[in-house]
């Protein structure tokens, strides 16, 4: 493992893809929860605006745990902390907006033609095919950022790159 951490008591190593891929799933997990949870208050208050506050309320999620704390909860969980690629430090806005469009962003522009479609009857059936189609190629897309990490010394993924970040794994 790469150390990248000048401080005597903290070492900072480059984070293997399967620990990445463990935080992943953990975060999947608590992004999921929360989602439902403000679907479903959404939808006892009326409203039809799940999709829309959804995707915002997951920009603000991540951003303020990338921002402040390094990481999600399944990176903090595992030890594991979002830094510039420059050197230990907060990551400005900018880094963050790109990481969150990068990884997220992508999918969402992917899928929001048909996601966001209130189609009937006969519509249903070419709606839900879109759907289907732009999903897998959400999927593909999502993997090819992930998989992109197996390339690359330091592991980054295509979010790494877009927004100049790595992923570490602290140790003492």
């Amino acid at each position: 493992m790469t150390q990248i951490s000048a401080d005597s008591t903290t070492r900072l190593t480059i984070a293997s893809f399967g620990v990445r891929f463990a935080a992943y799933a953990i975060d999947s997990v608590c992004a999921f929860v929360l989602q439902i949870l403000v679907v479903l208050a959404l939808m006892i208050a009326h409203s039809t605006l799940e999709s829309m506050f959804s995707v915002a309320m997951m920009l603000l999620w991540y951003a303020l745990f990338w921002r402040f704390a390094h990481g999600t909860p399944g990176k903090l969980a595992l030890s594991l902390r979002i830094e510039p690629w420059a050197g230990p430090g907060r990551l400005s806005w900018w880094s963050v907006l790109r990481r969150y469009l990068t990884q997220f962003g992508i999918p969402i522009l992917i899928t929001s033609p048909f996601a966001f479609s209130h189609a009937t009857g006969d519509e249903l059936e070419t709606v839900m095919l879109g759907l289907l189609v732009t999903v897998f190629l959400a999927f593909c897309w999502t993997m090819l950022d992930c998989l992109w990490s197996l390339g690359n010394p330091a592991h980054q993924t295509l979010h790494d790159k877009a927004a100049g970040t790595v992923v570490v794994r602290e140790t003492r």
